[in-house]
């Protein structure tokens, strides 16, 4: 059986509760992957709305979910067809244009750019406001 997962919350709850990918007590983990014959995953780093150090957060634990899995640089372990990709859920750490490229080469491929609140980007689910005229 083939899998796509539009949206997976595995890079935020492995660095909030110190879970191990491999095997941890998650919806989605490698060992739970390896009953699909190809696997697409589009893993979300969750950056809270009042986060005060939002590009901390972000880094924080995007570098946690890559250096558990290896799954961006070293294919090797894994078995089946897989494919991860890193996405960052609510634009709050992108403050200026080039946070974008910064975002890119940390290999961000997928940018939602509000989560309930706002940011410099847009309101987000549970405001009025619209874009912005930086968004």
């Amino acid at each position: 059986m083939n899998y796509f997962d539009l949206h997976c919350d595995t890079p935020y709850e492995i660095y909030k509760k110190c879970l191990p990918f491999k095997n941890g007590d998650c919806a989605v983990n490698k060992d739970k992957g390896e009953i699909f014959d190809k696997w697409c995953n589009l893993c979300a780093v969750w950056v809270p709305d009042d986060e005060k150090e939002p590009q901390k957060r972000f880094f924080d634990v995007s570098k946690n979910f890559k250096a558990q899995t290896d799954i961006f640089e070293n294919r090797e372990d894994l078995t089946k067809d897989t494919c991860f990709m890193l996405t960052l859920e609510g634009g709050s750490p992108i403050k200026n244009v080039s946070d974008v490229d910064m975002l890119y080469s940390h290999g961000v491929r997928v940018v939602t750019l509000t989560w309930n609140g706002k940011n410099k980007i847009a309101g987000g689910a549970n405001t009025k406001a619209p874009l912005t005229s930086f968004g």
